[in-house]
């Protein structure tokens, strides 16, 4: 729409809707429950859920980064770090969060409120749909890392020289 091709490659389109949600998910939670309902148990419990799930992904994400996978000791680190970040990608991303968004959505109908039950009602959907790509992305990177050996599928250690030891 807007931009050359060039500009609109650095902006996939998955990436605007991905986007998209997320900002939907703080205009239609967030914004309304810290004012009407900032003592409620289940939105904090919500909210630690999806904020530590992403630090430590990310934490743990750049850290793998810095492994070679194609020593031995590399790429038990890398199957560590992605069995680390499934589980809690499963744990804080689908099933915890599924129970904990269903006691939400339903303080909220029992509330009487249309409004914010309807809104809670999108929100959790597109969140859900949010989190299922995080939870397939993590199960992806398990699959493949997992599987993965030295002998047959790492490619080996990349040595780059600096210029300055030359």
């Amino acid at each position: 729409l807007f931009g050359t091709a060039e500009k609109k490659n650095e902006k996939p389109t998955a990436l605007l809707v991905i986007m998209g949600f997320h900002h939907t998910m703080g205009l239609t939670m967030v914004v309304p429950m810290n004012l009407f309902f900032p003592s409620l148990y289940w939105y904090h419990e919500a909210i630690f859920l999806l904020q530590f799930s992403a630090f430590f992904a990310l934490l743990l994400q750049q850290w793998a980064y810095s492994l070679d996978v194609g020593t031995k000791g590399g790429l038990r680190k890398m199957q560590l770090s992605v069995v680390t970040v499934f589980s809690l990608m499963l744990y804080s991303r689908a099933l915890r969060y599924g129970f904990v968004m269903h006691n939400i959505v339903a303080f909220l109908y029992a509330e009487g409120g249309t409004v914010m039950f309807v809104g809670s009602c999108v929100a959790t959907l597109l969140m859900s749909l949010l989190n299922a790509l995080f939870v397939f992305d993590a199960a992806g990177k398990l699959v493949k890392f997992l599987t993965m050996s030295i002998t047959k599928d790492a490619q080996p250690a990349v040595h780059h020289r600096h210029p300055w030891h030359a």
